[in-house]
């Protein structure tokens, strides 16, 4: 008779913890959809909306979007992304679809650069990269397949110039946040290059149609090197080394370029007599010197 009320006690013991365990459960479920609800809720366009407007109060920069959204657990993706550096130039930058997603290791681990990993659907094709910085300085790593130089071109030539063909790009670069420094190195190749309606020192440059372009620029403060720059056709070719030193206004960034200009017997007659409306060289001189600005460039 007096071991009936303790197996009556010990019986309540499991239905008590079992109970606490439930009751944990419901709270945990509850706190992940009350925080779900309020990440979803949340009006992340507004306060990026409000963010942009902030950052660009004060400089010639306009930044606009039509659509963004959030993507757990941390990145957003932006649509119809819009660029404007100056309002005063025509150039702008146009992204269809960005996705940010800022790097973990730089979340969790101490002392790591702020970083974001980007996927850009740019210029008709596919732009993947990470931008890492701090209040001081910033770095670019950046990989490109496809993108369309004709609309990356868009409004930086003087109309009605076009430039059309595929490129791949590679860039690996840091500096400084007002980019007057830089230190890197971009890497250019384009297929099926063709050079429509440009002027240059206000005359027409013929148009042109290459196969290939490879290009090398190393970064180094305030040049830009010029490594290697080839440009293959089966009439026309050109092979140019030297350096761009930038200003804050790149049309007026300075020349210091030496450049090859080799045409093909066969080419058409409009072709044969380009080297005609450039500087006379010495007999076994095949180099040209190209000087003065990017605005007005100076051969001679």
């Amino acid at each position: 008779m007096k071991i009936g009320p303790l197996r009556s006690f010990q019986n309540v013991l499991p239905a008590q913890s079992s109970e606490r365990r439930l009751a944990i459960v419901y709270a945990a479920f509850a706190l992940v959809i009350f925080f779900t609800a309020l990440v979803v809720t949340f009006p992340h366009e507004t306060l990026v909306r409000m963010g942009i407007r902030n950052a660009t109060a004060e400089s010639s920069v306009t930044i606009d979007f039509s659509e963004l959204h959030f993507r757990p657990p941390f990145g957003y993706q932006v649509s119809d992304l819009h660029i404007v550096p100056d309002s005063r130039q025509p150039f702008s930058l146009r992204v269809s679809d960005l996705k940010a997603t800022p790097s973990l290791l730089s979340l969790i681990i101490p002392g790591q650069r702020n970083a974001v990993d980007l996927t850009l659907s740019i210029w008709g094709g596919l732009l993947e990269g990470r931008l890492a910085g701090d209040p001081a300085d910033f770095a670019i790593t950046a990989r490109g397949e496809g993108l369309d130089i004709a609309s990356a071109t868009q409004g930086a030539l003087p109309p009605p110039g076009q430039i059309y063909g595929k490129a791949r790009l590679d860039l690996d670069v840091e500096g400084t946040e007002d980019g007057r420094q830089l230190e890197g190195n971009l890497i250019l190749a384009v297929q099926n290059l063709a050079l429509r309606d440009l002027t240059a020192g206000g005359f027409k440059v013929p148009d042109l149609t290459f196969d290939t372009l490879e290009m090398a620029v190393e970064a180094r403060g305030n040049s830009l090197k010029i490594r290697k720059f080839v440009v293959q056709g089966s009439d026309v070719s050109i092979r140019a080394t030297g350096k761009i030193t930038r200003n804050r206004f790149w049309k007026r960034s300075s020349l210091d370029l030496r450049f090859e200009l080799i045409i093909s017997p066969d080419a058409p007659a409009g072709l044969r007599i380009l080297p005609r409306l450039l500087p006379k060289r010495k007999d076994g001189e095949q180099f040209y010197n190209l000087r003065g600005t990017l605005a007005k460039p100076r051969i001679s």
